[in-house]
């Protein structure tokens, strides 16, 4: 069974390649991308030029690219040469909460980058229906991480908040986050990839499911976690978190509505419980994980 593999140079990517090459269960792992050099050239916008490698052998397609990029590669393809699929066994990609999160902000950027990626999602369905392969979508939580001296762009950018400001001011009643680590992630893709390898009827069927971390925290509880756990590693944080009422915040940042839409619906979303999705140990079978796996910074 070989893997083919868009998107390997993320952090998620990274954490998903060192499991299955630790693994050692897969022929060919093939690692696609449009700005290494070292690996096999492909870009997801110009499918005429570029084809899978290897495509007689039986194969599994793995994306952690942006998934309105893989979704054009996919229609493409299957419009101008669909028998390049034809070993494909199924597709796992990787979306987005933010398709249910963002789809009723008071922006126009959430609203589009929502509308975005459902049309994606959906595209992605439809295609594999009609070439009758299984499709799994898995729309990740709060993503944070770090691997090879890649950080993710969510937990990394609060801790360096923590590290300048000498306070940050926050709503009082913070909503709960369901922050998933890119080992955690990773592990899901390396459950449902052998769960398709080992499925020996190559039929259709799609998933998609929205996934977090195993620990539901506020956003309060997450920093200040973060806090305390940097500041045993020697990591000084004397940042102070002040919570203030939620309706003296929002008018305090009102402000925002005028120069920023973007920032104050982000500031609006700090209330807002952005979790229930499934947990990690529901799906893998393992050992529950405390918010904050490590390595996070």
């Amino acid at each position: 069974m070989n893997i083919h593999l868009f998107g390997s140079t993320s952090p998620v990517g990274l954490s998903y390649l060192k499991i299955l090459e630790t693994s050692g269960t897969y022929k060919n792992i093939f690692r696609y991308s449009h700005i290494k050099k070292n690996l096999n050239f492909f870009d997801l916008c110009d499918s005429d030029n570029c084809e899978l490698l290897e495509k007689e052998s039986p194969s599994i397609v793995i994306s952690f690219a942006p998934i309105w990029l893989f979704a054009k590669f996919l229609n493409d393809t299957f419009n101008n040469n669909s028998d390049i699929f034809s070993n494909v066994k199924g597709f796992i990609v990787c979306s987005s909460s933010s398709s249910l999160t963002k789809k009723f902000s008071t922006n126009k950027f959430d609203i589009n980058l929502s509308k975005k990626l459902v049309d994606s999602e959906q595209q992605i369905i439809k295609i594999s229906r009609d070439l009758d392969k299984k499709c799994i979508i898995l729309q990740p939580s709060l993503i944070y991480g770090t691997i090879f001296g890649k950080r993710d762009k969510n937990i990394s950018k609060i801790i360096k908040t923590l590290r300048i400001f000498p306070f940050i001011l926050l709503p009082k009643d913070t909503g709960l986050r369901q922050p998933i680590h890119i080992s955690q992630l990773a592990k899901v893709f390396f459950h449902y990839t052998k769960e398709i390898s080992m499925n020996s009827i190559s039929k259709y069927y799609s998933s998609m499911q929205l996934i977090g971390g195993d620990q539901e925290i506020s956003y309060y509880k997450m920093i200040e976690t973060l806090k305390k756990k940097l500041n045993k590693k020697g990591i000084k944080i004397r940042c102070i978190l002040i919570t203030i009422p939620n309706r003296l915040f929002l008018f305090l940042l009102s402000p925002l509505i005028i120069f920023s839409p973007k920032w104050f619906s982000a500031i609006e979303r700090l209330s807002a419980d952005l979790s229930k999705f499934k947990k990690v140990h529901e799906i893998t079978k393992e050992e529950i994980q405390p918010f904050p796996v490590e390595p996070y910074y």
